[in-house]
Parts: structure tokens; sequence; C-alpha cells
């Protein structure tokens, strides 16, 4: 597959089939986190017998972020949703993904599109506004500029996220209609991933009628049966709950794996589940499938 000119699923069918179970599992589980120079909050480690490179991903939607020196303070996204200008944001994101690139980043964790419900939410700065058709808009103007650099983004946080308290937490648990789903908290990250065609998108730490959003089947059924993406879905640092309720809702890679962020539940555990037949290697190989597709 290194050099190959056959078409991706090809190559990626050709990559599966030379993984071991532990390659497989190393491809959707972090390797730790940690802020600093080295460019990137999380990432997937390489796989040197395969020639696949590490996956490095890092913040964030107003610029590189996480204490990186040398790189561009850019305004505000809410400042950059204030012009009203899908162009501009474009520029932004050319800006973004040229500096994520420079600083040996592959993904980058942006935009941030979730509805500011509350002014007080520690996110507002960085996402924007109120209105879902200039945030998805803005957003489809981000990732094109972004994406044009070579490097991936992923738009974040599915879905409902807006306030702080009990973030994290079966307490902080958001009912809402289907049809407020649909017409507040959904239509920018629709945008996001079928005109901006977004690599993947980050689910939140939000309980969501009751369901954690990185095991919730309605979230992510939606995602996958609704609008067809085809991309990878990544955990926020610390959002993933559980292994086989996740693996099967359709959350793709944890992070940021290893310790620091709570519990490691794509690592051995999810290992177990595959081996005890709780989690089909179908299902295991989708996921990696997915990963290696926008790589």
């Amino acid at each position: 597959w290194v050099g190959s000119r056959a078409p991706i699923a090809t190559r990626v069918r050709e990559v599966i089939g030379a993984m071991t179970l532990d390659n497989k599992i190393a491809m959707v589980d972090g390797t730790g986190f940690s802020y600093g120079t080295a460019g990137y909050v999380g990432s997937i480690a390489a796989s040197t017998r395969l020639c696949i490179p590490a996956l490095n991903l890092e913040d964030g939607p107003q610029g590189v972020a996480d204490g990186v020196p040398g790189v561009t303070q850019l305004p505000a996204p809410e400042a950059l949703a204030a012009a009203f200008d899908p162009a501009l944001a474009r520029a932004y994101g050319s800006v973004i993904g040229s500096e994520e690139r420079g600083k040996g980043a592959d993904v980058n964790l942006g935009p941030t599109v979730n509805i500011v419900r509350d002014p007080r939410w520690g996110r507002a700065f960085e996402a924007y506004g109120e209105d879902p058709y200039l945030s998805g808009q803005t957003a489809v103007g981000y990732i094109d500029g972004v994406q044009s650099q070579g490097v991936l983004s992923q738009v974040k946080h599915l879905a409902v996220y807006n306030q702080e308290t009990n973030r994290n937490t079966a307490a902080d648990n958001a009912i809402i209609s289907q049809r407020a789903m649909q017409e507040i908290y959904l239509p920018q990250f629709r945008a996001a991933v079928t005109q901006g065609n977004a690599a993947s998108v980050m689910c939140s730490y939000s309980t969501v009628n009751g369901q954690y959003a990185c095991q919730n089947d309605n979230l992510l059924g939606i995602l996958d049966k609704q609008w067809h993406f085809p991309g990878f879905v990544t955990s926020d640092w610390g959002a993933t709950h559980s292994t086989v309720p996740s693996a099967l809702a359709g959350l793709d890679m944890q992070m940021p794996g290893g310790s620091g962020f709570g519990a490691d539940y794509y690592g051995a555990p999810l290992k177990a589940a595959v081996q005890a037949g709780q989690v089909p290697i179908s299902v295991l190989n989708g996921m990696v499938s997915r990963i290696l597709t926008e790589m």
C-alpha cells in the first residue's frame, strides 16, 4: 500500500489485512496526554512495521494552542462569525491548518460549532454564536481552509454542549426534543460534515436524554444513518465512559488514552471485549478503516 495508486478503500483493506489485533487496538486508543512544545495534545502511535505514521491531534478553534510557541494568536471565533463571511473563515482556517502542519499536527481540533445558549459557557468565545445557519456556514469555510493545508479538521462537540455545571457527569443531563435537536443543535454539524467534508467529529462531555454523548446511539446514529458521515468520531478528552456501549454506538477513537483523563476504555478493555465476542471484530475493523481512510 505504500506508494500504491490503488483506490483508497483497496489500500485500507490491505493494511487491515496485515494488522494484528494489537495493531488495531493501537489505532483507536490514544497514547496519553501532555501539553507543551510538541504541537499536539493527543496522538495515535505510529506502526513502523506497517508504515503507518503517527496521527497527532492538537487544539484548536482559534489557532494552535496549549502553549505551543511561534504561532499566531487569531481573533476569537465569535468575532469571525460576526463578519458573516465564509471566505474570511476559509482564510482563517488556512492560517490554522498551515501552522498546525508546521508543528507536526495532523488533526486540528476545531471548529467549535455548539450553540451558545448560556453566555457563561466556558467555550462560548471559541464558538460562532446562537444561529445554526451562521455557525454552519462559518464552519464550512473554516474546515475548507484547514483541510486545504493537508490537515484533518475535527468539528466539535457533538452535541448539546453549552454549559459547565456538572460537566462530563450523568448529572449534566440535557433533556431535549428531537425537533429542537434537529432544528437548533445539529444543523451546523450537518453542514460541517456534508458541505464542509470534515474528516472527523468530536463527541462531547454532555449527557443527552440520559446517555453520555460518546455512547449515545441517537446522536452517533444520526451521523451514520441520517448524514452518512464517512469519517471517524473521537471522544473529547476523558469523555469516554464505557467500552462496549461506546464501540457499538459508533465511537471510533478514545482520547487521550493512557492516563491523566480518567480510565482507559479502548486499550486492554477493548481488546478483551473483542476476544470475548462482546464487540465483533467487524466493528473494530470499521473503526480502524474510518481512521485509515481519512489519513
